[in-house]
C-alpha cells in the first residue's frame, strides 16, 4: 500500500490509500486540517499522521488493515515530520517547527 496526504481545496486533508500494483485509490480517510507528516510502521501495520492547527496538535493512528482511525493523541505544538526507526520500529520520532524533537515508544 501507498499512503499519500491530499490537501483539498477547502483546506481539509485526506489520507489516500493507494494500491501500488494497479494505482487505484482503495480508501480515502479524512484527517482534518493541517496534516503535515506521515509515516508507516510496516511491522505493526499502523499509519501515523501528524496534524497541526491553531487550536491543537494531534497524532492520528490509523489501522492499515481497516483504514480506520484507531486513536488520536495530543502532541507538542507544530509537529511537522515523522519517522520510524528502521531497526527498532518501536520508536516514533516527531520533528517540530521550532527545532525540537520528540521520541515516543509505540507498542
Amino acid at each position: 500500500m501507498i499512503y499519500v496526504l491530499q490537501e483539498q481545496r477547502d483546506g481539509t486533508t485526506d489520507l489516500a490509500v493507494i494500491d501500488g500494483v494497479n494505482d487505484s485509490i482503495l480508501a480515502t480517510i479524512p484527517v482534518k486540517y493541517g496534516a503535515a507528516g506521515i509515516v508507516v510502521d510496516a511491522n505493526a501495520n499502523i499509519i501515523f499522521v501528524s496534524l497541526s492547527s491553531s487550536d491543537s496538535s494531534l497524532l492520528y493512528l490509523i489501522d492499515g488493515t481497516t483504514s480506520q482511525v484507531i486513536a488520536k493523541a495530543p502532541v507538542g505544538l507544530g509537529p511537522d515530520e515523522l519517522a520510524i526507526a528502521a531497526i527498532d520500529s518501536g520508536k516514533l520520532y516527531i520533528a517540530y517547527g521550532n527545532g525540537t524533537l520528540s521520541i515516543l515508544k509505540v507498542e
